[in-house]
């Protein structure tokens, strides 16, 4: 792997939904910092198919494609391209995209998480989006209440968002054994 000029390694950690920390060597280029594709895979869970001749990697995730080619500033989500500043890159042995890439909110959407950037301490946060179930209403003589189940990851017991109204105030509580 010819790896670009400049290329200057970091250290950075990715945290996960449930406090899992990875601590990957990624790269940071001109100021702007990159994450080799193989460590995210891993993370991600995704599967990754290499197509050398094209200079392409397609990672499938959750029914999602995203895919990248080397030296270009673009990713692909579903099939649909979106522009980044900077150009995917080639390290010693992978290729590294620019974190902005996750940031972006297709991006993020695709891999079903949330993610936060702390340039700072080199720290790549995902946090996964709740399962949002349907909403449950209830009346009584002396109040309603409403309840929506919400699952934050696959073993989390889901909590539930429990609004109930009896007279003037609404008191929303957060009961993360469930109803």
């Amino acid at each position: 792997w010819p790896a670009a000029a400049g290329l200057r390694p970091v250290r950075l950690n990715i945290i996960g939904d449930e406090g899992q920390v990875w601590r990957i060597e990624g790269a940071r280029v001109d100021g702007v910092t990159y994450l080799p594709m193989k460590p995210l895979a891993r993370v991600l869970a995704a599967r990754t198919h290499w197509l050398p001749v094209s200079r392409r990697v397609r990672m499938e995730l959750e029914g999602h494609r995203l895919e990248v080619t080397l030296k270009r500033a673009e990713i692909s989500v579903d099939g649909r391209r979106l522009r980044l500043r900077h150009p995917v890159r080639a390290g010693t042995e992978d290729y590294l995209i620019p974190v902005e890439a996750l940031r972006l909110p297709a991006v993020a959407q695709a891999i079903g998480r949330a993610v936060t950037w702390n340039e700072p301490a080199g720290t790549l946060r995902f946090i996964s989006k709740p399962q949002v179930g349907a909403p449950r209403f209830y009346s009584y003589p002396t109040e309603t209440r409403l309840t929506i189940p919400m699952a934050s990851g696959p073993a989390a017991a889901p909590p539930v968002l429990d609004v109930r109204r009896s007279g003037r105030p609404v008191i929303l509580r957060l009961n993360a054994e469930g109803p």
